[in-house]
């Protein structure tokens, strides 16, 4: 079956690459299967539809089975010798703040984090031009941040977020002022004692706790008009949900609920197919 979004990629100009700013970067981790094989369409999804053209960097423990164009850069040392420390390794969602302490990022000025299991819909110009000196800027969900809560550990934390839209933390941007900083401080409060023994204090309740608590100094901000979507197998299906996403400024899928699922990177390909369809019949 012809994959449209691979033959999409593969037509890409080498000398498009020169072009690119050298000064901005995507990283993303990819550890074990399923995650390898989503490498691929993310940065299949990233040239072709994000237009972007520079840096990717991809942390992962094996080399993959497919090539890639000249910019991505495929690190693996990092991740096999972090395979032997079962307390770095502990959940995944830790790995991206683990990683930028081993890895020099000092030749970006912007940086954008990236889960593997997204792919990029819409040119991604605007969102590195969004990320403030100093700032950490993260994409909105469409959940109360009330339900991404943050355990015993602070009791006040509802308090705090009342009322508003968690924030997704997979797919964040940063400036090289606050990159450091930022995940360092993320990272110590996962590496907490607390954080380590409770199973649900995970990546992202602890990220909504960092960028909601009072007295940060970071320049926060939010991507406007830019909300996760979290694609349902249903609603695909019926058609509804790549009709209306299609019309809207949104950059990301975020396949995450469906991540273990056998099917997920065949999912994603059918989408990214529909998705090149319906903008060459739309000019």
């Amino acid at each position: 079956m012809r994959n449209r979004l691979l033959d999409a990629y593969r037509s890409i100009q080498e000398g498009t690459y020169y072009l690119a700013e050298d000064d901005q970067v995507i990283y993303v981790v990819a550890l074990n299967e399923p995650f390898r094989s989503m490498v691929l369409p993310l940065v299949a999804s990233a040239r072709v539809f994000g237009k972007y053209y520079g840096d990717i960097i991809v942390f992962t423990d094996k080399l993959l089975e497919y090539e890639l164009d000249k910019r991505v850069i495929v690190n693996t040392s990092i991740l096999t010798e972090w395979k032997q420390d079962f307390t770095k390794m502990l959940v995944c969602q830790r790995q991206r703040i683990f990683v930028t302490k081993e890895y020099d990022f000092s030749k970006y000025s912007k940086i954008i984090y990236s889960d593997v299991d997204i792919v990029f819909i819409n040119p991604l110009k605007d969102v590195f031009a969004q990320i403030p000196e100093n700032g950490v800027v993260y994409a909105e969900e469409q959940r109360d941040r009330n339900n991404v809560h943050f355990g015993k550990m602070i009791t006040k934390y509802n308090k705090i977020v009342s009322g508003k839209l968690g924030a997704n933390s997979g797919f964040i941007g940063f400036d090289k002022g606050s990159f450091a900083t930022f995940m360092g401080e993320w990272g110590d409060l996962l590496a907490h004692e607390q954080v380590m023994s409770d199973p649900s204090m995970l990546d992202q309740p602890v990220f909504n706790y960092v960028i909601t608590f009072p007295g940060n100094t970071y320049n926060l901000k939010t991507f406007p008009d830019l909300m996760v979507e979290y694609p349902d197998f249903y609603k695909r299906k019926k058609g509804k949900f790549l009709n209306r996403i299609s019309a809207e400024k949104n950059y990301v899928w975020h396949f995450i609920n469906n991540v273990g699922n056998p099917n997920t990177v065949a999912e994603m390909y059918r989408l990214m197919d529909q998705l090149l369809l319906s903008k060459e019949a739309n000019g």
